[in-house]
C-alpha cells in the first residue's frame, strides 16, 4: 500500500505540471522548466534516489523559476551585466517563487520541502550564493541537486530561449564549467555523478516553441 506522503508527492506533481502553463509566463521560462525537469528525473535515476525523494526533487524542478514572474523580462534578458538594483531583483525570485507556492500547495511536509528547496537553488557549496548564503550541508540536499542541473541547462540554452547566451556552450564545454566549479559553486557529489549522464537526454528540450 502506498503511504500517505507518497499520494501526496504525486498529487503535487499534477499541481505543479500545472505551472508549465501558467498563462502569462515567459516561452522561454517555459522551455527551460521543461529541460531542468528532463534533467532531474535523469539526475534522479542515476543517483538512485528513493522514491519520495525524486518525486519532491522532479516537483521542485517543474516550478523552480516561477519567481521569475514577477522580474521584467527586459531585466532576464539583458545581454550585459546587470546594475546593482536589477541584480537585487534577480536575486529575490526564489523567495517570490517559495513563497507562491506556499500559497498554491495544500499544507505538506512535501509541499514544505519543495518550497524549501525553490528557494535554495541558487545558493552556492562556498556560500556566496543567494539569497541567505547557505553553504554545503546547510542547504537541501535537492536544492543542490537542482542548482546542478540548472546552471547546465542554462549554460546550454539556445540563444531563442536565452538572447544572452550568444552562442551557448556546447556539452562537454558546460560539463567543464560544472566540474570547474566543483566544491566552489556546486556539490562535488552532484557534479561527479552528473558529469557522466549521456548528453543527448539534457540537450533535447521536450518540445519546442
Amino acid at each position: 500500500m502506498k503511504s500517505a506522503h507518497f499520494t501526496m508527492c504525486k498529487k503535487l506533481q499534477f499541481i505543479l505540471a500545472g505551472t508549465l502553463s501558467i498563462p502569462g509566463i515567459s516561452p522561454r521560462v517555459d522551455a527551460h522548466h521543461h529541460r531542468v525537469w528532463l534533467g532531474a528525473m535523469e539526475l534522479a535515476m542515476a543517483m538512485n534516489l528513493p522514491l519520495d525523494e525524486a518525486m519532491i526533487f522532479v516537483s521542485s524542478a517543474i516550478c523552480h523559476d516561477i519567481g521569475k514572474l514577477i522580474v521584467d523580462e527586459k531585466v532576464l534578458d539583458k545581454p550585459g551585466t546587470l546594475g546593482e538594483e536589477e541584480y537585487i531583483i534577480v536575486q529575490n525570485h526564489p523567495v517570490w517563487g517559495a513563497d507562491a507556492l506556499s500559497c498554491m500547495l495544500p499544507k505538506h511536509q512535501a509541499s514544505e520541502e519543495v518550497c524549501r528547496i525553490v528557494l535554495e537553488h541558487h545558493e552556492r557549496w562556498d556560500g556566496k550564493g543567494y539569497p541567505a548564503g547557505l553553504s554545503e550541508s546547510n542547504i537541501h540536499p535537492s536544492a543542490r541537486k537542482l542548482g546542478v542541473v540548472d546552471a547546465y541547462a542554462a549554460m546550454v540554452a539556445p540563444i531563442e530561449e536565452r538572447p544572452y547566451n550568444d552562442p551557448p556552450k556546447t556539452h562537454d564545454q558546460a560539463i567543464s564549467t560544472l566540474l570547474e566549479c566543483s566544491g566552489t559553486q556546486f556539490d562535488p557529489k552532484v557534479v561527479e555523478v552528473f558529469a557522466f549522464l549521456p548528453p543527448v537526454t539534457r540537450i533535447s528540450p521536450l518540445y519546442t516553441h
